[in-house]
């Protein structure tokens, strides 16, 4: 037999289902559908995403940056399916945000730097070109 309200297969002479306690009145004895059963899968990677966000922008960059995003948009795509409760959109949508600003703060401050250490550069071969022609 099978539970009407979870999908879950139960074991005879039971009065309540062991996964979500509706009475054994609500039991069928057909198989539940696919969709039922994937109802919501336990996962909500919500806490780690934003974690990833957090460290992108922290030391990180695109190293966590990306993944975060990845996983993000895979959970906002199952959350649209129904697969993940619409509870965890907040933390996903949060995470997510965190993880693009991230990534490109790290890409900027490259750049950033990567154009201070260039103007370094030539400011102290000018300079030193400047100090020998002087001597």
């Amino acid at each position: 037999m099978y539970c009407k309200n979870c999908g879950e297969q139960l074991l005879p002479d039971v009065k309540f289902c062991q996964k979500c306690g509706t009475p054994l009145e609500n039991a069928s004895t057909v198989a539940p559908s696919i969709s039922q059963q994937m109802k919501f899968p336990a996962r909500d990677r919500g806490p780690v995403i934003i974690a990833l966000g957090i460290l992108a922008i922290i030391i990180f960059g695109p190293f966590t940056g990306v993944p975060g995003w990845v996983m993000a948009n895979q959970d906002l795509n199952d959350i649209r399916l129904g697969f993940i409760p619409g509870t965890s959109y907040g933390t996903v949508r949060t995470g997510k945000t965190l993880n693009i600003i991230g990534t490109f703060l790290s890409l900027v401050s490259l750049i950033v730097i990567g154009l201070v250490g260039i103007i370094l550069f030539v400011f102290v071969t000018v300079a030193g070109e400047m100090v020998c022609t002087v001597f």
